[in-house]
């Protein structure tokens, strides 16, 4: 008895995140990281190797019963989005940026929606690269005049091709968006920013915009760190 008394009070002292599995990590840090994603978006992100339908089925069922996850309709399709237990392991597990877990207003829905899928078509095709070493998608929705995306991919890559394994998936790094990243020797890093007009936006605010950009680009430069010369 004293002994299952003492695994239980370890097993209630572990956080959360640390319990979770690997699957249920990383449903919960893409959901996170894109704020509100289709079905479809979230099973390429959350299973970027093949699994059965019913697979995946159990498994949503599961997140939305511990209310990891909530679903929203859009449509004539199924999304998800952030809810409050899923918000408080991440915020208890260390994570700075917490997604809102109020479900979005409808008319916010499509162009995120839209910036979530194309930045998971392009992601999800990058994993299966070979030359690629990691990739990362961050949307971060937002309206104003400034200089910043509805999200932002980003893949780096070798620089030359370099024998690989087959069926390798490449790494989700999400310090690959952050500003002041530069890949490490022999790789590059390409980002693709995403901004979504909803139609919503005043005239004077998209020339705002537009000159906030344009002055975003001349600023902006990916740093590539040389490859050591193998002449010596």
């Amino acid at each position: 008895m004293l002994d299952d008394t003492k695994q239980r009070s370890a097993r209630i002292q572990t956080p959360l995140w640390r319990r979770l599995g690997e699957r249920t990590r990383t449903m919960l840090q893409r959901v996170n990281e894109s704020i509100l994603l289709r079905e479809a978006d979230l099973i390429a992100l959350a299973w970027p190797e093949a699994v059965s339908r019913q697979a995946q089925e159990e498994a949503l069922t599961r997140w939305q019963q511990r209310r990891y996850i909530q679903q929203l309709v859009e449509g004539a399709e199924r999304c998800y989005q952030l809810d409050i237990v899923g918000a408080k392991v991440l915020r208890n597990a260390g994570f700075a940026q917490i997604a809102p877990t109020r479900p979005l207003m409808p008319r916010a829905r499509p162009g995120v929606l839209l910036a979530n899928r194309l930045g998971t078509s392009l992601i999800s095709g990058a994993q299966h690269d070979p030359q690629v070493t990691g990739v990362a998608w961050l949307a971060q929705p937002f309206s104003g005049s400034t200089a910043r995306p509805d999200g932002v991919a980003a893949i780096q890559y070798r620089v030359r091709a370099q024998p690989t394994a087959q069926g390798v998936c490449a790494s989700w790094l999400p310090q690959l968006v952050t500003e002041g990243y530069a890949p490490p020797a022999g790789e590059a890093l390409q980002r693709l920013v995403i901004e979504i007009d909803s139609g919503s936006e005043s005239q004077r605010q998209l020339i705002q915009r537009a000159k906030a950009w344009r002055a975003a680009g001349k600023r902006c430069r990916i740093r590539r760190r040389p490859t050591p010369s193998s002449s010596g």
